[in-house]
């Protein structure tokens, strides 16, 4: 049987009530966009409580994310973290969420300088992404843990030195 005629008798299947039609998800992708798009305007929006965003974006972390819904690898994430870093990452496989926490005393120009880093698609002119993306990447994919737990330490006591203002204040340029 040809193409054609597999049509006809699946339509005639259809009406004679013997064949259901089942459509996935993706169908209706177009109209109503997806879950993720869905979730990322819900984490964006101001007026949410801190109990429901809290929700928001525990349901945003358990979203799989897949490689060809786009072909970044990384993604930054605004967040308050109750831990005192600048920044943090989470594994989605396959991507490296990168978290900003909104907490830190750098966050506003940190997200700033990002922002403005991400209207360029030149690796050079984003030395802020590549340094945040490199410690990520290195940090979350070293075998050792007694190097991951050195590299965590490190990024603490660099969070706190930029938020105490210690590291600016010292620097000369010649």
């Amino acid at each position: 049987m040809d193409n054609e005629g597999r049509k006809k008798l699946l339509i005639s299947e259809i009406k004679s009530g013997n064949c259901v039609a089942f459509i996935g998800a993706g169908f209706s992708a177009p109209a109503v966009h997806t879950w993720t798009e869905l979730i990322d305007k819900l984490a964006q929006n101001t007026e949410l409580t801190d109990g429901v965003r809290d929700q928001v974006n525990s349901v945003e972390r358990s979203i799989p994310t897949r490689m060809s819904d786009s072909t970044a690898k990384y993604r930054i994430i605004s967040r308050a973290l109750s831990e005192p870093v600048l920044f943090s990452f989470e594994s989605n496989y396959p991507h490296l969420a990168i978290v900003l926490n909104k907490n830190h005393p750098m966050y506003a120009s940190i997200f700033a300088q990002i922002s403005r880093e991400m209207s360029d698609h030149t690796f050079e002119s984003r030395p802020l992404l590549a340094l945040l993306t490199g410690w990520s990447y290195v940090e979350s994919q070293n075998q050792s843990d007694m190097t991951r737990f050195h590299m965590q330490e490190m990024r603490y006591d660099l969070s706190r030195s930029l938020a105490n203002g210690r590291v600016s204040e010292h620097v000369e340029f010649d």
